[in-house]
Formats: C-alpha cells, sequence, structure tokens
C-alpha cells in the first residue's frame, strides 16, 4: 500500500540541505535584527555614564561658590584647598572624591571665569573637544 501512495520506506530519515539552509538564512536575519537593535546600547550606556559624571561636578559647583565666595576656575579646586589664606579657611571640600576620567579615558574638562557657572565638558567617544559628540552641562 505504502508504494502506491508513493512512499518510501528505504529513505533516510533527516533535514535535506535546503531545509538546512533555510533555517540557517532565517538564524542569520534574526541575529542582525538583534544586533542592529542592541548594539548602541553600550555606546548610549557610556555616553549617559558621562553625563552624570559632568552632573556631579556641575552641582558641586556652587556648594563651592557659596563656601569660597566665587565659582571655582578649574576641577582641580573641588579637590584641593586654595592657595588664597582667606579662601582657604572658608574652603569646605573636598566637593567630589576624585577626578575621573570619562568612560573613553579621558580627562573631563572646565572653563569657568570665577563669577559665573563653568562650563564642563567630556571629549565624548572621539576624545576631541569641539566636536558634535561632546557631552557637557551647557
Amino acid at each position: 500500500m505504502n508504494r502506491r501512495l508513493g512512499f518510501r520506506k528505504d529513505r533516510a530519515a533527516g533535514f535535506t540541505l535546503i531545509e538546512v539552509l533555510l533555517v540557517l538564512a532565517i538564524l542569520v536575519v534574526l541575529g542582525a535584527m538583534a544586533v542592529s537593535m542592541f548594539g548602541g546600547t553600550r555606546t548610549k550606556a557610556l555616553k549617559d555614564a558621562a553625563k552624570a559624571q559632568v552632573l556631579i561636578f556641575d552641582h558641586a559647583c556652587p556648594l563651592f561658590e557659596t563656601h569660597v565666595g566665587r565659582m571655582p576656575i578649574s576641577l582641580d579646586e573641588l579637590l584641593t584647598v586654595p592657595q588664597a589664606p582667606a579662601e582657604a579657611q572658608k574652603w569646605g571640600g573636598p566637593y567630589i572624591e576624585k577626578l575621573p576620567v570619562d568612560p573613553w579615558g579621558n580627562p573631563y574638562n572646565m572653563q569657568g571665569d570665577g563669577i559665573s557657572k563653568p562650563r564642563i565638558w567630556s571629549s565624548g567617544p572621539d576624545g576631541q573637544p569641539g566636536t558634535a559628540d561632546d557631552i557637557s552641562n551647557d
């Protein structure tokens, strides 16, 4: 009866090459979709970490100003006692625990005049200041 319906008992059970290649193609497409969806997650996390650190520096500046009577000019002033004796007496720091590098291994930067809020920034993933990927408190 099996011969009349076209079934063969001597055929080995398994997958054909076409079936295996089709499954592999589907897996490659799904893998490519997953990489494109989650590929930027690490970069975003590093940028978020740099933003958080810049905000910590930014929040330390008004406290420094409250104690010393002026805004800091450099990030080092948030860690070390000022040279001027009058400022050294009022200094209540350190205002930050340490001066870390950004997630890409570059130092954070500060530009201030001692009067207005200073600009604090990371040079971002490319390590070059003044480019579009800089992360700052502006």
